[in-house]
């Protein structure tokens, strides 16, 4: 091989090389993306938006600050759950996955960040999604361990409970989840229509469970107005 041709190819290699290392040092850290699950309307409903504004740009932070210092390339996915009146939950699931101490390290981390707001009516939720480095390289792999979605945790319990389970479940959902959100938007708070405010009194003291629904709508002029 002469020398001018080996020359050349150590030059091609080292440009190669640098190139490589060029765009490896430009790559964002961490990418992250949120899936929101809960109508904005209802959210504005059911929680306090500027103190969940504020905790939820926490919980990004925190997930950001955490997955930096982990370096590598990966898909993380950070899912948070505000239940009715209850603490908010996290679950993570990542590819390749991260270790089980790891993972249980930022779940706590987001779970003791302070003032966290509770939901009132119903449950509230949202995805992150992070990439970390170039992400996961082998599409093959699955996220581990595997978590359900709030619409995947609610198929799934609706499709194991037998016809008179699903009427219950299907009751159960109107009245601790729809008629609440419905009655804060017919409050006198929120508009000033009498015929909307009295509509909401009645679904609030839950006069539909002595009545008709012919006699709570049709022969109701209150309903019509």
């Amino acid at each position: 091989m002469k020398i001018s041709t080996l020359i050349g190819i150590c030059c091609w290699l080292w440009v190669a090389v640098s190139q490589a290392q060029d765009e490896e040092e430009n790559l964002p850290p961490v990418k992250i993306e949120v899936e929101y699950f809960t109508d904005p309307m209802i959210t504005a409903a059911t929680l306090d938006t500027i103190l969940l504004q504020r905790w939820n740009a926490r919980v990004r932070a925190t997930v950001k600050a955490f997955l930096t210092a982990e370096g590598g390339h990966h898909d993380v996915m950070v899912l948070v759950t505000m239940p009715k009146g209850r603490p908010a939950f996290v679950e993570v699931s990542s590819r390749p996955q991260l270790s089980l101490e790891r993972t249980n390290h930022l779940i706590r981390r987001i779970e003791s960040l302070s003032r966290p707001p509770r939901s009132r009516l119903t449950e509230y939720a949202y995805l992150i999604n992070a990439q970390v480095g170039r992400g996961c390289e082998d599409p093959q792999l699955k996220f581990l361990p595997k978590i359900a979605l709030p619409e995947e945790k609610v198929k799934a319990k609706f499709d194991a409970a037998d016809l008179p389970g699903k009427i219950e479940l299907f009751h159960h959902w109107v009245e601790e989840e729809v008629l609440p959100v419905l009655c804060y938007y017919q409050d006198t708070l929120r508009t000033q229509l009498r015929g909307v405010n009295a509509v909401g009194d009645m679904l609030q003291e839950r006069q539909y469970r002595d009545s008709s629904v012919r006699a709570l709508t049709v022969e109701n002029p209150v309903y019509w107005r």
